[in-house]
């Protein structure tokens, strides 16, 4: 679907709630409160509310502060007539909100396994993240691109083409970024605010989180694990686990990296991350799961060991396909 019909239905609404998908991450944050801030330029009523609470690398952004919880508002809220969904290719992967809640939802989004569960949809897997749609609507819109709305673009658009270096990243990533900064964006500041603001407890989780690390199909496959043990003793949320998946992709000879981190007893959440050419997301939906090509995600319940023998027998299967692919 083109952006008119988003850019129109804006316009002629006043109520907005936004959110995205449970443990925000840079790209949904950045999307959520570009948009927050650009909608409140045109005088909305904007309120941002997210599951889970916003990880503290982000808590920079403009606008990062007024993100509610379920808790805070009386949620659904029938005075937002609109629900805009940000980063989340399942309805579900809200996590506290159902469709019937709202008169008109809008999905907006850049998974490949994105399902159009709204009455408006505007997804391209081919985009580098969910930020650089909402750079497309705002630029649509009748306001003005203000330095905090390109600093909370900037932010999507970098966390999540892994600053520049994952296969997302093309030309147009490079094009928009060169904008934002011309908007007033300061790239030095925010790759401070978030690669260089680590938390101590980050630091130890990320220490102990290392000495797990395996491989498997002759050290094509690496894998982590964070358990809820690890967490309590470093003192650390969920959201200080951000990237650690990329520890296992970047070891010598890993094609997938496999992020573990247990959820409750016998249930875990698995991060996959491919260096070449395997689909991860067709891997995840093996396991009722999705999202992009080459990053995607699933919730597995059962004994540890044997849901990692699975995995790795998905992972090794697809990396065989590619191997025959190119003989």
């Amino acid at each position: 679907m083109s952006l008119a019909k988003i850019v129109e239905t804006i316009k002629e609404n006043q109520n907005f709630l936004l959110t995205a998908h449970i443990n925000p991450d840079g790209d949904a944050i950045g999307a959520e409160t570009a948009l927050a801030l650009a909608l409140k330029q045109m005088g909305k009523n904007v309120v941002i509310v997210n599951k889970d609470e916003t990880p503290e690398d982000y808590k920079f952004l403009p606008g990062s502060s007024e993100i509610k919880s379920p808790a805070d508002i009386d949620c659904p809220n029938k005075e937002q007539d609109v629900l805009i969904v940000l980063d989340c290719g399942l309805f579900d992967r809200v996590g506290f909100l159902t469709p019937a809640d709202f008169k008109l939802v809008i999905n907006i989004d850049h998974h490949a396994t994105n399902n159009a569960f709204g009455q408006l949809n505007y997804y391209r897997p081919e985009a580098s993240s969910t930020s650089e749609l909402v750079f497309e609507l705002i630029n649509e819109l009748p306001v003005e691109i203000t330095a905090p709305i390109a600093t909370c673009i900037y932010t999507g658009l970098l966390t999540d083409t892994g600053s520049f270096h994952y296969d997302n990243t093309n030309v147009r990533s490079f094009e928009i970024a060169a904008q934002l900064l011309r908007y007033g964006a300061h790239p030095a500041d925010i790759a401070r605010s978030i690669y260089e603001n680590t938390s101590f407890n980050r630091i130890r989780l990320m220490g102990e989180g290392l000495n797990t690390i395996e491989v498997f199909n002759g050290g094509t496959i690496g894998s982590l694990l964070i358990t809820q043990d690890m967490l309590k003793r470093n003192q650390a949320k969920p959201y200080d686990t951000e990237d650690f998946v990329n520890f296992p992709r970047s070891i010598k000879g890993v094609f997938v990296a496999v992020f573990w981190r247990e959820l409750d007893k016998d249930f875990y959440k698995i991060s996959l991350r491919s260096k070449v050419n395997v689909d991860v997301a067709k891997v995840a939906s093996k396991f009722g799961g999705g999202g992009h090509f080459h990053a995607a995600g699933a919730h597995l319940r059962g004994e540890l060991s044997e849901l990692k023998q699975k995995v790795v027998q998905e992972v090794s299967r697809a990396l065989q396909e590619l191997e025959k692919q190119g003989a």
